[in-house]
């Protein structure tokens, strides 16, 4: 790494911190949605010392439970009882993950892509390129959970990489810190478990360190952290909860017939089990039966949607969707722009980094970081197939992809002229994708397009 420079990073750093940060505090933007829900719960672990939405409703159909957590919740309630609620604070410490998220990755593409060492700048213009995309940038200044669940995915696999340059005594204590940011990453979203299979399956099969001890020092941290919440969940809704009630509603809202794979609930059936079970547990008890129905009795059906699923998941127009806090049209269009633009570069490098594998595959060159790259992307695209597949349940990917970007425009650039199908390939995947998502669910795009916030943005209360 001879070519790389320290200042370098630590300026991309500033840059990433202060463009989001200032992002944050020139919007204000109030809580909402789920943002509103986050917050909630963690004003109600500070001052009450109960992990629900309200106080008003008995816990049994409080909907906290039915919200992604309680990792993200845990890190609010936290920020709160030393600080105080003061939003700005979780604006800075959100930009602040996430700028550290882009160096760890930056390090991480230089380890894959040792050639990459060569021409620095390229890694330079991409950190930036990834630092500044308006879809992380408007949740980073929102009480969401992406950044603090990108920073952890972000840095279990930096762990990992790490514990193979120590030696054997302080490997020992990686493993364990392993476990421990595996168990958080759990705790803030379910996919943190594909994850956690995924790193222990590769510790099995770089065989180093002794596999055995390596994934117990993983397990037994990474089980302690989650038997807590699934023994408070068990004597509240007397029986084991994994995670959360979402999934269920998940796997229902993303495969109903006319969906289209977003997550909506304004369909009758969905309206239907919200008035029957008040309780978020028997709603998504009863969500789960009819996905397991619908996947058995019209399995054709079924697989037509996941297909339809996979086919828009590389969409341009899957933009970021959070308009409320505008001021108006401009604003809208602009970030509409810079998003497909943003996503055009990034999802075309994956698939020409998909393509350039394949041709591996069939010459019989494939390499290390091909095979692990391959499952970390078929990990993170798995659970937006499978259930929901919005633009921030995109993002693992998107964010993850940061060293076969560097790898892509590294290899275009010095060979251009000898990748005209690939790219052409590329530009017909994207090209065809965004035609079919526009065709499915042309309606919704246009009514962002439309859409125009006229009243002024509330300031943030305290």
């Amino acid at each position: 790494m001879k070519n790389i420079s320290k200042k370098a990073f630590i300026i991309i750093f500033l840059i990433i911190v202060s463009i989001n940060f200032l992002y944050a505090i020139s919007y204000k933007i109030k809580p909402a949605v789920d943002a509103e829900a986050y917050d909630e719960i963690a004003v109600n672990i500070v001052e009450h010392e109960q992990y629900r939405s309200s106080l008003d409703v008995p816990i049994q159909i409080d909907g906290s439970i039915s919200r992604i957590g309680p990792g993200y919740e845990l890190f609010l309630a936290t920020n709160y009882l030393f600080f105080g609620r003061n939003l700005w604070i979780i604006w800075l410490l959100q930009a602040v993950l996430y700028g550290l998220t882009i160096i760890m990755l930056g390090v991480m593409s230089l380890k894959l892509f040792p050639s990459i060492n060569q021409n620095p700048k390229v890694l330079y213009g991409s950190m930036i390129v990834f630092g500044l995309l308006i879809d992380i940038i408007q949740l980073n200044a929102m009480l969401m959970t992406e950044s603090f669940f990108l920073f952890l995915l972000t840095l279990s696999f930096f762990i990992w990489s790490q514990i193979y340059n120590h030696d054997p005594k302080i490997k020992y204590g990686l493993w364990i810190i392993l476990g421990f940011v595996l168990g958080l990453l759990t705790l803030t979203r379910p996919t943190g478990l594909l994850v956690f299979v995924l790193l222990s399956g590769a510790t099995i099969y770089r065989k180093k360190l002794g596999s055995i001890l390596a994934i117990c020092l993983i397990t037994i941290p990474f089980v302690l952290i989650q038997v807590p919440w699934f023994v408070r969940n068990y004597h509240v809704y007397n029986q084991f909860i994994f995670h959360s009630s979402a999934d269920g509603l998940n796997f229902l809202s993303g495969n109903y017939p006319g969906n289209h794979g977003e997550f909506t609930s304004d369909f009758p059936f969905y309206k239907e089990l919200k008035e029957k079970y008040q309780s978020p547990v028997e709603m998504n008890i009863e969500a789960k039966k009819w996905y397991k129905d619908f996947v058995l009795h019209h399995p054709i059906q079924a697989a037509k949607i996941l297909v339809e699923k996979a086919m828009i998941f590389f969409s341009l127009t899957k933009t970021s969707g959070f308009w409320f806090h505008y001021f108006g049209k401009t604003d809208q269009i602009l970030t509409i722009l810079i998003s497909i633009l943003q996503n055009f570069i990034i999802l075309g490098s994956i698939i020409l980094y998909g393509t350039m594998i394949v041709k591996r595959w069939i010459n019989k060159q494939f390499l290390l970081p091909d095979i692990f790259l391959s499952f970390v992307f078929i990990t993170l695209t798995a659970t937006p197939i499978l259930s929901v597949i919005a633009n921030r349940h995109r993002l693992p990917l998107v964010i993850m992809s940061l060293p076969l970007f560097v790898y892509v425009v590294y290899i275009v650039k010095n060979n251009f002229r000898k990748m005209k199908w690939e790219i052409a390939i590329t530009i017909f995947i994207l090209v065809a994708s965004t035609s079919f998502d526009l065709f499915l669910q042309f309606d919704k795009f246009k009514s962002k397009i439309h859409s125009v916030n006229k009243s002024p943005i509330e300031a943030v209360t305290k």
